[in-house]
């Protein structure tokens, strides 16, 4: 079956994000308020020692969980 919202027939659930960074013409975003958070992950290849992936990483804790020990 396909999926409804893929034919702009039914609600989907987006981050708070995608509203603010993908706004789309015809499209409204309602908060759900009494939703439970969703979890955001960061991933990268393990043995990747790329300054810029550990600056991305520091940067996306500080903003996101800036009371958490770094991984």
């Amino acid at each position: 079956m396909a999926d409804p919202h893929l034919h702009g027939t039914g609600p989907s659930e987006f981050p708070r994000a995608t509203a603010a960074q993908n706004p789309r013409p015809g499209i409204t975003y309602r908060p759900v308020r009494d939703a439970p958070p969703i979890s955001v992950f960061l991933a990268s290849w393990k043995d990747d020692p790329s300054v810029l992936i550990a600056d991305f990483t520091r940067l996306a804790q500080e903003a996101f969980i800036p009371d958490q020990p770094e991984l």
